[in-house]
C-alpha cells in the first residue's frame, strides 16, 4: 500500500526540517486498521519552527508522533511519552517512508521490551485507577482495554513476538 503523507509534511521536507517519517503500527502489519500510525524525526535545531508550521493543522487519517533527533538514543534511554523500548521496536520494523530510519541502529532485546511494557502497563493502571472516581470509565481507557489485554498475554508468553502480539484478536 503506498501512504500519501500530508502536504504540510511535504513543505517541511523541503525546508529541511525533517530526517525521516515511519509509519508503524497496525496498518504496517495488516489490511485494516483505524488509522495510519506514523512517527516524524525532526532536526534538533528545527522542532520549534516545525510546530509553529503545523500547529492547528489537521492531519485527518493519522496519529502522528513528533521525535526530536536528540531523543533517539539507547533502548534503555529512549522514552516518548510513557512509551519507550517497546515503541522504538516497533518505529525500528516499522516502514519507512522519508529518510533513513535511525531506529534501525539501536539494538533492543526482549528484556528491554518487556521492561517498557511494564512500566506502561503501570501508566495505564494509574489511569484506570483514576477513573474509579468519576461516573463513567473514560472512552479511552475502554478502547485501550484490549491493547492492555495483549501487551500483558506478550509478557506472559514467551513465544510471542513483539509487535505482532498486538494483532492477537478473539479468535486466535
Amino acid at each position: 500500500m503506498i501512504i500519501k503523507t500530508p502536504k504540510i509534511l511535504n513543505d517541511l521536507i523541503n525546508l529541511d526540517y525533517i530526517i525521516s517519517i515511519i509509519q508503524f503500527g497496525s496498518s504496517v502489519r495488516k489490511n485494516t486498521y483505524k488509522d495510519i500510525d506514523i512517527a516524524v524525526i525532526i532536526k534538533q535545531s528545527c522542532y520549534e519552527k516545525f510546530i509553529k508550521q503545523i500547529y492547528g493543522k489537521k492531519f485527518i487519517g493519522f496519529d502522528i508522533s513528533i521525535i526530536k533527533e536528540k531523543e533517539i538514543r539507547k533502548p534503555k534511554k529512549f522514552r516518548f511519552g510513557n512509551h519507550g523500548a517497546h515503541f522504538a521496536y516497533s518505529l525500528k520494523k516499522g516502514k519507512t517512508l522519508y529518510g533513513i530510519n535511525p531506529f534501525s541502529k539501536l539494538l533492543i532485546n526482549k528484556k528491554q521490551i518487556q521492561n517498557s511494557i511494564i512500566t506502561r502497563l503501570y501508566d495505564y493502571m494509574y489511569d484506570v485507577r483514576k477513573t474509579i472516581f468519576k461516573s463513567a470509565i473514560q472512552k479511552s481507557i475502554k478502547e485501550r482495554w484490549p491493547k492492555f489485554l495483549r501487551l500483558s498475554l506478550y509478557l506472559l508468553d514467551s513465544n510471542l513476538k513483539y509487535p505482532e502480539v498486538l494483532d492477537i484478536t478473539k479468535k486466535g
